[in-house]
């Protein structure tokens, strides 16, 4: 499963998120819609993404990965983050350094809990793989905070 998010204007969000969990042709439309974003209105986390989200949660912050989350269609688990959220959001992610979320950073208990996709048992994964995915994450939301736009996910 990949994390995919969208940076957007709050009226447009919503309106997709309602046609992705509709039924019919409209998801399968929304998701063109998106796949036209140009790369600096859209952020791919990978599999990182449950990571992430472990790790701002372990810092007692919003999830950027999680929050919003709308009820599930068919094929897609999405989210709409709202204006103020993002904004509330980025503010947060300022607060919790990198450095706070490498503490909450275990490997055994990433395998023992199987946080996806199950790679913790090997070296620098942090660092080399989770680490430089949080970096894009902040400023994706700052960007989105500062234009006062919505955030839309989606995890297939």
């Amino acid at each position: 499963m990949i994390w995919t998010a969208y940076r957007m204007d709050d009226t447009e969000a919503q309106r997709l998120v309602t046609d992705l969990t509709s039924t019919g042709d409209a998801p399968l439309q929304a998701l063109e819609t998106l796949e036209k974003f140009d790369d600096e209105r859209m952020l791919d986390v990978d599999k990182a993404w449950h990571a992430l989200e472990r790790l701002y949660k372990q810092a007692h912050a919003p999830s950027p990965i999680s929050e919003g989350r709308v009820p599930d269609s068919e094929d897609v688990v999405v989210g709409h983050v709202t204006p103020a959220r993002v904004t509330a959001i980025a503010a947060a992610m300022g607060r919790i350094t990198p450095s706070i979320l490498r503490k909450g950073y275990d490997a055994k208990r990433f395998t023992r809990d199987e946080i996806y996709p199950g790679i913790w048992d090997e070296d620098d994964v942090l660092d080399v793989y989770v680490m430089p995915y949080d970096a894009e994450l902040r400023e994706f939301y700052a960007k989105a905070a500062e234009a006062d736009e919505a955030v839309i996910w989606q995890l297939n």
